[in-house]
């Protein structure tokens, strides 16, 4: 089994621009998702530099993945990590108070070796509303997957499709139900009623 560890960082609090290789305006308002220039992000520093809406972190052997939304748009860059950047982020001490310095130290010398932009991954309303109808077997046999939450009052499941998350409602009342031990085996019989985006899901571990 893969050995995967996945960290999701909360917003980073650091002043930038939206376009890598700028000049900092000191200003925390976003730029157009139009002045983002990718190409000009060469190093993972440069994307936490970055007034991102949301960003999460994995590894996987000497694979580094860095996702992040910004200005309402999602991408995914990768990095390759040498076995001493390796053992130096795993060695960390959580205990202390300034691990997330020491992580931000290590991984911002990190250099892109590939740039990706997810929107076009996004499910459309139209290919959403497209499921209703369909069994959960049907979404697994599709290659949805379940693990994410739900909120069985609404009879919503929050499904991983690729690299988003999506809000899929299904027929039925469980309102007076409070957990669940299997949620693929719930919903599998069930039919679907309606589907919408939700978020970025794990984009490091896709």
């Amino acid at each position: 089994m893969k050995k995967l560890l996945v960290i999701l960082i909360a917003v980073f609090m650091i002043f930038g621009t939206a376009a890598c290789g700028g000049n900092s305006g000191g200003s925390d308002t976003p730029a157009p998702a139009g002045d983002f220039d990718f190409e000009a992000c060469k190093t993972i520093g440069d994307l936490m530099a970055l007034n991102a809406e949301d960003s999460q972190w994995g590894s996987h052997d000497l694979e580094f993945t860095y996702g992040f939304q910004l200005n309402g748009s999602y991408y995914r860059a990768k990095a390759e990590m040498t076995s001493e950047q390796q053992d130096a982020l795993f060695n960390i001490d959580y205990s202390d108070q300034d691990y997330e310095e020491q992580e931000r130290a290590i991984i911002s010398e990190f250099e892109i070796t590939e740039r990706q932009e997810l929107d076009t991954l996004i499910l459309s309303q139209e290919q959403l509303d497209g499921l209703k109808g369909k069994t959960g077997q049907d979404l697994l046999n599709e290659g949805w997957t379940t693990g994410y939450g739900y909120n069985l009052a609404a009879g919503e499941f929050w499904m991983y499709n690729g690299p988003f998350v999506y809000a899929v409602v299904f027929d039925g009342d469980f309102s007076d139900m409070d957990d669940i031990e299997d949620e693929e085996e719930f919903i599998k019989d069930l039919k679907v009623k309606s589907a919408e985006f939700m978020s970025m899901g794990d984009v490091t571990n896709w």
